[in-house]
């Protein structure tokens, strides 16, 4: 009966842990970092995550498999890990996206100025603003900032379709800069 509930319980909590963090922790850290910094530490960490996730899965299905008697037997069970694999992959990702950004905020190297271009304002609860970096190309998502009320109030009274701010950010651990904040 405990087998059982080993066999149950410990994927559904591997599961949950990894929604959790997904859904909660990453977004959580996200807010300290623009999106294209996210977006390109996201791309150096693939490799990485996709040979761990299949590692991970394919030491899990190992005992499965030299219990397997048949060849199609076999062939449904990589199958099966192929598909684990592609499903998980995005949320183990997220995990390691998230562990690193934490690690990177561990220590800062040294700050540093930037020119942000506001393409858009967002009237939320958060005084967000959408914009980008000019010196950057952009595959992913525009970044978007939250702001200081007074801030957002200053940028909100500016006619100018596109303003032009400087941001003051913070190089952490890992090379990638946090912690925007508008220079008045």
């Amino acid at each position: 009966m405990v087998e059982k509930i080993k066999e149950y319980i410990i994927p559904f909590l591997i599961i949950g842990i990894f929604l959790a963090n997904s859904y909660y922790f990453l977004t959580q850290e996200s807010i300290l970092y623009l999106n294209i910094y996210i977006f390109d530490f996201r791309e150096s960490i693939l490799p990485i995550s996709t040979i761990t996730t299949i590692i991970f899965f394919s030491c899990i299905a190992y005992k499965r498999f030299k219990n397997e008697k048949t060849i199609r037997s076999k062939l449904i069970l990589i199958f099966q890990v192929v598909v684990i694999c592609v499903l998980f992959h995005s949320t183990f990702s997220d995990l390691l996206t998230t562990i690193g950004l934490k690690i990177n905020r561990l220590t800062s190297n040294e700050i540093f100025t930037t020119k942000f271009i506001i393409i858009s304002k967002v009237r939320d609860s958060e005084n967000t603003v959408r914009g980008i970096i000019p010196s950057r190309d952009y595959k992913g998502t525009i970044n978007e900032l939250r702001i200081d009320p007074e801030d957002f109030k200053w940028i909100s009274n500016d006619p100018s379709i596109d303003i032009n701010i400087e941001l003051e950010m913070t190089k952490g651990l890992l090379g990638i800069p946090y912690n925007p904040t508008v220079i008045k």
